[in-house]
């Protein structure tokens, strides 16, 4: 059996209404032409630009400090040149910024962050800046996609997002 088949067999996805429309998804696409689904930018994509915007260009010209809660995202915006990479493609329509600065590091120095690897960054969010599910990936089931300080993309559920933000 193949492993990405054998990954959606556990108990749980077969009451998971994802799942269900995940696999709905994939039979349609084997199906259908290619031409028949919109072609669109990942969310993924969009935190590694956040991240070099941010780590790579913000930081540096700045002595060394992130920026505010508020004002990383125009200087994303700005850097990026595209006003729709603060949105992910799977967001609703109606929300404009998807992703929330963890407010502990607003206007902090990037060196005083002491564990750079387990330090959350910029985090995927609903229109009230609590962590959010939005995807739903192979391996990693209902989670969030995260920007770690030391640049890498990760995969978290939202509780462990708020946990390892705010210590809840």
């Amino acid at each position: 059996m193949a492993w990405w088949l054998s990954k959606r067999l556990d108990i749980s996805s077969l009451f998971c209404l994802r799942c269900w429309k995940e696999r709905l998804q994939i039979a349609i696409r084997l199906i259908l032409p290619g031409e028949h689904f919109p072609k669109r930018g990942s969310c993924v994509s969009n935190l590694r630009s956040i991240a070099v915007a941010i780590l790579d260009h913000y930081v540096p010209k700045h002595n060394g400090y992130l920026p505010d809660e508020e004002g990383w995202k125009q200087w994303v915006i700005e850097f990026c040149k595209n006003t729709q990479i603060l949105r992910c493609p799977d967001a609703k329509p109606s929300q404009e910024v998807c992703y929330r600065m963890n407010p502990m590091l607003s206007g902090k120095r990037l060196s005083e962050v002491v564990t750079h690897e387990r330090t959350i960054l910029i985090f995927e969010c609903d229109e009230y800046g609590n962590p959010v599910v939005r995807h739903h990936f192979l391996h990693f089931r209902h989670c969030c996609h995260v920007l770690f300080a030391d640049g890498r993309i990760g995969h978290l559920k939202p509780a462990q997002v708020k946990e390892w933000i705010w210590g809840k």
